[in-house]
C-alpha cells in the first residue's frame, strides 16, 4: 500500500513534465564515491585518487533537503567500498516519496553489497534494485575488468542478494566494441552456473563517452550493426520492462545521430551528483553548474540558476548520451513516443 501510494506520487511530475521544466529532479543519480577496485579498460574512473568525499552528515543533508526525490541512483565508482554505504542508504530512506532505491557494484565485496540491500530493504518501502556489472563470459569479463576473479565475484554477489527478500537484483552488461559480440555466450555461461536464468534478466546498455565522470572522452562508440545484432527486447511483464523496451528500440537512432532520441529530461527531471556535491546535467555533459557544498543543499535552489543549461539539454545542445541514467526519465517525459518504441521494440 505504501508503494502504490509512492507510484502514484511519481505520476505528477512525470505527466507535468511532458509539458516543461519540473522545478526540481524527481530522478538524481548520486555518485558516492570515485574509489574503484577495478581496473576497467573502458573507464577511467579507477584512476582517480579521490579525496575530501561527502561525509555521511553531509549525504544526509542532501536527502533532507531534497525531499523531490523519488528515485535515486547510488553509484560509484564502487559504493561497496564505502564503509559508511549502509547509513547512507538509511539516510536516502527518509525521503518521503522515495520509489526506488538502486545501486550498482562491481562484486568484489559480496558481503558489503549484500549487508547494503538488507539494510535498504529494512529502511524503506521503495523498491530496491541492485545491479551487478557483467561485461561477459568469465575470460571476457575477467580481462575488461583488469582484475582475476572479477567474474566469481559478480556470481557470489549476485547469489547473496538474490537471497534476500524484498530486494531486486539483476546483471547489467554495458555493450562496446569490445564484448557486444558475447551477450549469447555471456547468457549461455549465467544459465551454466545459476540454472535457470532468463536472458531477459541480463539487462543490457550501451556504453558511452564522458569526460568528467567516466574519462573516456577518447573510446570509440560501439559498432551500430554489431549493437542492434545484440539488443533483444525484453517482454512486456513490467513498467520497468516497457522503459527498458522502448530504451533499446531507440538505440540505433542515438549510434546514429550521437544524439538523445527523444527529449532530454537533464535539468528538468533528473540531474548527476558527484562524490563532492558538484551537479552537472547528467553524467555525460561536463558542464558544472554549482557547488551544493558552498550554496547550500537544495537542488531546487540551484535549479533557478540554471534554466539556460536546461534548455540546451532539451535542444541537444550537449554532448548527446543515451545512458538508461538519463534515458528513463527523459522516456517518461515523452510517453506518447516511448510507447510506441515498447510497443515496437
Amino acid at each position: 500500500m505504501r508503494r502504490a501510494r509512492r507510484y502514484a506520487s511519481l505520476l505528477a511530475p512525470v505527466l507535468r513534465s511532458q509539458r516543461g521544466r519540473l522545478p526540481a529532479p524527481w530522478k538524481v543519480t548520486l555518485a558516492t564515491t570515485y574509489v574503484c577496485n577495478h581496473r576497467c579498460t573502458h573507464c577511467g574512473i579507477w584512476t582517480r585518487q579521490p579525496k575530501n568525499e561527502l561525509t555521511t552528515s553531509e549525504f544526509a543533508s542532501f536527502f533532507a533537503a531534497n525531499p523531490s526525490i523519488r528515485w535515486l541512483d547510488l553509484t560509484g565508482g564502487e559504493p561497496t567500498s564505502r564503509p559508511d554505504l549502509p547509513a547512507i542508504i538509511e539516510a536516502a530512506a527518509t525521503l518521503p516519496d522515495l520509489l526506488v532505491l538502486h545501486f550498482p557494484t562491481n562484486g568484489t565485496l559480496p558481503h558489503k553489497a549484500a549487508e547494503a540491500a538488507r539494510v535498504a530493504v529494512a529502511a524503506t518501502p521503495a523498491k530496491v534494485i541492485v545491479t551487478v556489472s557483467l561485461d561477459g563470459p568469465p575470460a571476457v569479463h575477467d580481462r575488461m575488468r583488469g582484475v582475476a576473479g572479477a567474474w566469481n565475484g559478480a556470481l557470489d554477489t549476485y547469489r547473496a542478494i538474490d537471497g534476500i527478500p524484498g530486494a531486486e537484483v539483476v546483471f547489467g552488461m554495458t555493450l562496446n566494441q569490445d564484448n557486444a559480440h558475447a551477450v549469447d555466450e555471456t547468457v549461455a555461461s549465467l544459465q551454466a552456473q545459476l540454472g535457470a536464468f532468463a536472458p531477459d534478466a541480463l539487462h543490457l546498455n550501451v556504453a558511452q563517452r564522458s569526460a568528467h565522470y567516466y574519462g573516456n572522452a577518447d573510446m570509440p562508440l560501439p559498432d551500430p550493426a554489431q549493437t542492434q545484432a545484440a539488443l533483444r527486447s525484453p517482454p512486456l511483464r513490467s513498467p520497468t520492462a516497457a522503459l527498458e523496451r522502448a530504451y533499446r528500440a531507440l538505440v540505433p537512432a542515438y549510434l546514429k545521430s550521437g544524439a538523445s532520441p527523444v527529449r532530454c529530461q537533464a535539468l528538468s527531471a533528473s540531474c548527476f551528483v558527484d562524490p563532492w556535491g558538484t551537479v552537472y546535467p547528467c553524467i555525460t555533459e561536463d558542464r558544472p553548474l554549482g557547488s551544493l557544498r558552498e550554496r547550500g543543499w537544495s537542488l531546487a535552489d540551484l535549479w533557478r540558476d540554471t534554466a539556460d543549461a536546461a534548455d540546451d539539454m532539451a535542444a541537444g545542445r550537449c554532448d548527446g548520451c543515451w545512458t538508461p541514467c538519463e534515458a528513463y526519465p527523459s522516456l517518461l517525459g515523452a510517453l506518447p513516443q516511448s510507447a510506441v518504441a515498447a510497443l515496437k521494440g
